[in-house]
């Protein structure tokens, strides 16, 4: 299932769309002021973004600005106001879209739609993943957290790898050390611990950050995606 970021602080429109969206077959998450619509997209892990630009806290140029610097998903804004500088000014900082309120709800899902199909698609040619703030791109051996690219070690990359492949799949230790390192395992758990306790210490600087690599006891390790 899709999941969506909703930030718009109108009571009813967002009543409306998470309902009728839900509907469609979509996850909904919904901020109703900048501040906090801002802070979700930044560490959760949405598909799109519907953004409202008059918002309580933080409008919502400077939440599209602010998040193209650091994500990659469709942002699609919503607007009762048709100036043509301000749609302009819109796509100018990144929104893949510009809708003016009222609008067709039926409209607005296939634009949805058909932004999502895009970004899958561009996402596949090129390999690169995205988990909550992390980007990771394959083909250039390169992670980004927050816009900020990772000093990772080849291994160090290509468990992060290994695991982002797989979200929520619990490996063994020795499952993660044969798939990483090539080589049959003997037992030896101390050099997966210190990979992993070095790994989970770049992706997660902060004791704040969500555990992206959770300790499953008495089985192993799992990259968690919500």
């Amino acid at each position: 299932m899709e999941k969506l970021l909703l930030i718009e602080d109108d009571l009813a429109i967002g009543e409306l769309l998470v309902e009728r969206l839900a509907e469609e077959g979509f996850e909904v998450h919904w901020e109703r002021t900048g501040t906090s619509g801002l802070t979700a997209a930044l560490n959760g892990n949405y598909d799109l973004v519907l953004l409202d630009i008059m918002l309580p806290g933080i409008n919502g140029f400077d939440i599209c600005r602010e998040v193209r610097r650091h994500r990659r998903m469709p942002i699609l804004m919503l607007t009762a106001r048709t100036e043509e500088e301000e749609q302009v000014l819109g796509l100018g900082l990144g929104a893949d879209d510009y809708i003016t309120k009222p609008f067709s709800l039926t409209t607005l899902v296939a634009r949805i739609r058909a932004h999502l199909r895009r970004f899958r698609l561009a996402t596949a040619e090129t390999g690169i993943i995205q988990v909550g703030p992390l980007v990771i791109d394959p083909v250039a051996c390169r992670v980004t957290r927050n816009g900020r690219e990772l000093n990772l070690t080849a291994k160090e990359f290509e468990l992060l790898l290994h695991f982002a492949r797989n979200p929520n799949r619990v490996f063994t230790r020795g499952q993660l050390y044969e798939a990483v390192w090539k080589e049959p395992y003997l037992g030896d758990d101390n050099t997966v611990m210190v990979h992993i306790r070095r790994l989970r210490e770049k992706i997660q600087p902060e004791e704040t950050d969500p555990e992206l690599i959770q300790t499953v006891r008495g089985l192993g390790y799992r990259f968690v995606v919500v």
